[in-house]
């Protein structure tokens, strides 16, 4: 098949929405079909076209300006109107202005699409109010416009119906997945000091704070290390300093095997978000067989179960609480680890790529 790909960002810009379109993009190509991606150029210093694996793979990283975290691609809609009529078209619902330049370009030429919904964006900063005003006026329309729509769990589907009013048999669950590299069968010893490990963005929504403030609560000795970069970065940076933590470290961005490592020599994932959609960084480091401290929130209830914990109530005091009562018990965390690591199994890319290719070839019949 022919198929689009059309993102606001991508790899290398970081994040788990980029890099969950990045792995579908390679795990497609890699099955025999073309694949185009369309995104910004934020984040690349590159713009233009970059071939990919035979020439099955174009990404095109379209000239960009960001305003309110948001890419503005002035060209988008004249390569959208570009795209053969048998190409069928997947727009990743996370930015508002490559929704709206896919919804009523396809209108017009009358063309499907399918829509893939990685969670309930929250309203934040000076011009969230027009965020607001989007949700209750134009995203509805967009998502009940796809000829399928993509949630990543049954609490996610329902949102999507409750919501946004799209009728129940255009939306499907396929969740998130995970490439094999993640994969690793060590098991583990979980000697002190335990490493704690966060992979992800430095943003509102993750409340890194939250988990910062965690640590001079901790009784057991542990190290904090943060991988990943973000708006919210010095805000970091400056309350570790005010805090005298001495054993927190942040990575910076990591890609490819320096990624791999970093969950490979960590001991316990932990998540301390307000809100998710399915975090990928969740599901490798359950590959990688950590056990999971998350928040009690929608995006992560539905996939901690007996690979993690969940901490009620998210605060640094819970937080703090839950590690120090999960950490004095390496039993318990070698059991977690085992089901990490089981649990991760059902979401490898190579068996969830085929619910997609499902999805694809309906969306191509009914054109």
């Amino acid at each position: 098949m022919k198929i689009v790909q059309i993102c606001g960002y991508y790899p290398p810009h970081l994040g788990g929405i980029e890099h969950c379109v990045k792995n579908m993009t390679v795990e497609l190509v890699a099955r025999g079909h073309e694949v185009t991606v369309l995104t910004s150029d934020i984040g690349n210093p590159k713009a233009g076209m970059v071939e990919g694996a035979h020439g099955r793979l174009q990404e095109r990283y379209l000239r960009a300006v960001e305003f309110a975290h948001t890419p503005f691609i002035p060209s988008l809609p004249l390569a959208l109107f570009k795209i053969p009529r048998d190409h069928v078209q997947h727009i990743h619902l996370s930015h508002v202005y490559s929704e709206v330049c896919t919804f009523f370009v396809a209108k017009l030429r009358r063309l499907p699409y399918v829509a893939h919904f990685h969670m309930d964006v929250d309203v934040s900063g000076r011009f969230g109010f027009l965020f607001k005003i989007y949700k209750k006026t134009l995203l509805g329309p967009v998502i009940r416009r796809a000829s399928t729509v993509i949630a990543l769990s049954d609490e996610q589907r329902q949102l999507v119906i409750d919501r946004y009013h799209a009728k129940p048999e255009h939306v499907v669950v396929i969740p998130n997945g995970v490439a094999s590299p993640f994969f690793s069968g060590r098991t583990r010893t979980f000697s002190q000091p335990i490493k704690l490990l966060y992979v992800g963005r430095f943003a509102l929504q993750k409340n890194l704070p939250r988990l910062i403030n965690a640590m001079p609560l901790l009784t057991v000795p542990v190290e904090l290390h943060l991988v990943g970069d973000g708006e919210k970065r010095p805000e970091v940076e400056v309350l570790t300093k005010d805090l005298e933590l001495k054993n927190v470290t942040l990575h910076g961005k990591l890609g490819g095997q320096e990624l791999v490592d970093a969950y490979h020599s960590g001991d316990v994932f932990v998540i301390p978000s307000d809100r998710e959609g399915m975090p990928l960084a969740l599901v490798e480091a359950s590959a990688a067989g950590l056990p999971i401290v998350a928040s009690d929130v929608q995006g992560l209830r539905e996939f901690v179960g007996a690979n993690g914990v969940l901490v009620h109530n998210p605060s640094p005091e819970t937080f703090a609480q839950t590690l120090n009562e999960l950490l004095r018990d390496p039993s318990k965390l070698q059991h977690m680890s085992a089901a990490s690591r089981e649990w991760a199994e059902q979401y490898a890319w190579s068996e969830l790529i085929k619910r997609i290719e499902t999805v694809y070839k309906q969306v191509g019949d009914r054109r």
